[in-house]
């Protein structure tokens, strides 16, 4: 079985998040997916910056999907 990982930000400020996104490709365990989510998540909020992070209360959620055809 395989892992997908999915992503959505989030803002706890609105209370609303934006759409899902999936990885393109599958890892071959849900430890290479939740460690792969965690260093994601890490990069956007660098990407996103302090100052929007902060101001919109910025936070990401993800989860890894398994599929069992892949």
């Amino acid at each position: 079985m395989k892992f997908i990982l999915m992503m959505v930000i989030c803002s706890a400020l609105t209370g609303e998040c934006g759409a899902p996104s999936t990885s393109p490709f599958a890892y071959e365990s849900h430890y290479d997916c939740a460690h792969a989510g965690h260093l994601t998540a890490i990069t956007i909020m660098q990407n996103l910056g302090s100052e929007r992070v902060n101001t919109d209360h910025i936070y990401i959620q993800f989860k890894c999907i398994e599929e069992h055809n892949l």
